[in-house]
């Protein structure tokens, strides 16, 4: 990564140190050399990533967390994306639940999620984010109005490297159900059943007592 931040870094500083001594078209490519660089730099701590959770040696710091903060802080992190897509983020969170999980690598997982589904979903459309307890499970989902997923690529999208989108890498949902399994839970893609288009993929973490000593209201 040293050698590619120093790119980084030199093109950053040509562009703020030459603007005025530069043509439009010498911007221009500053500014592909830095989104290339960018979107390497983001490919190698991937694939680190992905090795530290291969190899066994992803650092995981696990606590008592309250999800609905959790989710509170992806949403309030992936809010400049979805103005710009014009999606409204609806949370159904009707009670306060407690997991045990690392809290910042769920918030990992969660923007992860909520970023895919504002993205790759529908403009002006809206993303639900659903929670619940099952079976001392805690549930939370998130669903888009996309075109969703094509049944027969539905375990892929798990897998390093394999993307339908021409801009992913195919990195990000292999990392986020590494780091959940990690945590003793599960990630999957859920098929829409009421006919609609639509992407929805659950987290499901082991409940555990709340600050005051209760446990996760049942539904």
């Amino acid at each position: 990564r040293t050698p590619l931040n120093g790119i980084l870094g030199f093109a950053q500083l040509l562009q703020m140190q030459g603007a005025d001594n530069l043509r439009m078209d010498q911007r221009n490519k500053l500014g592909y050399i830095e989104t290339a660089g960018n979107s390497l730099l983001r490919l190698i701590n991937e694939v680190l990533e992905i090795s530290r959770i291969e190899s066994g040696l992803m650092h995981v710091d696990m606590a008592d967390v309250c999800l609905n903060d959790v989710v509170d802080a992806a949403v309030m992190l992936s809010h400049p994306l979805a103005l710009k897509r014009g999606v409204d983020v609806v949370l159904q969170m009707p009670q306060r639940l407690w997991v045990h999980a690392d809290v910042h690598r769920l918030q990992e997982v969660l923007l992860n999620l909520l970023t895919n589904a504002i993205k790759y979903g529908r403009e002006a459309g809206k993303v639900w984010v659903r929670s619940g307890v099952r079976g001392g499970q805690v549930c939370l989902s998130v669903q888009d109005q996309g075109p969703g997923i094509d049944p027969a690529h539905a375990q892929d999208v798990f897998s390093a490297f394999f993307s339908t989108k021409s801009d992913g890498m195919g990195m990000g949902l292999a990392i986020c159900r590494s780091v959940v399994e990690q945590a003793h839970g599960k990630l999957w893609h859920s098929p829409r059943t009421d006919g609609q288009a639509g992407c929805m993929f659950v987290v499901e973490l082991p409940a555990c007592t709340t600050p005051n000593g209760l446990e996760n209201e049942q539904e």
